[in-house]
């Protein structure tokens, strides 16, 4: 049986949304703002919402603009590496990570791309939001 505060022990923890598109584009949800549009730039790293990602295809370089997050993250690879003789946090190491990091107003959308090439191929783009970022509003006239 579930004791009624286990059931709300995680509620602040980030939620994970998986998504399997077709395209590479993103828009934030809480503010309109432009994340990745495939027809430009690849990614918008100064988008004022995205706290930060990781891609599947250098999963090592992490662009983390929130320091809270960044040390976080540095801290569990660390511990990770301690404990693990050396290797580093596998793609499901890196979502318990995520799942368990304190934050109940961001949401991470892992978007990934399928496809068949040069054979299967499958990236992965983690993008961690703030969900309570604000709209910017114009300056009146």
């Amino acid at each position: 049986m579930i004791r009624f505060f286990d059931y709300f022990k995680n509620i602040s923890a980030m939620q994970i949304i998986d998504l399997e598109l077709s395209h590479s584009n993103f828009y934030c949800p809480a503010t309109g703002e432009v994340i990745v549009d495939e027809d430009a730039e690849f990614m918008n790293e100064n988008a004022k919402s995205l706290m930060g990602y990781w891609s599947s295809l250098v999963f090592e370089e992490p662009c983390i603009n929130n320091k809270s997050l960044e040390t976080g993250w540095k801290k569990f690879v660390k511990k990770f590496e301690k404990e693990n003789d050396g290797d580093t946090p596998d793609y499901e190491d890196f979502e318990t990570f995520l799942r368990e990091y304190n934050n109940p107003t961001w949401v991470v959308f892992a978007l990934t791309n399928s496809g068949v090439g040069h054979g299967y191929q499958s990236d992965t783009l983690w993008l961690v939001i703030d969900m309570d970022t604000k709209k910017a509003t114009k300056a009146k006239k």
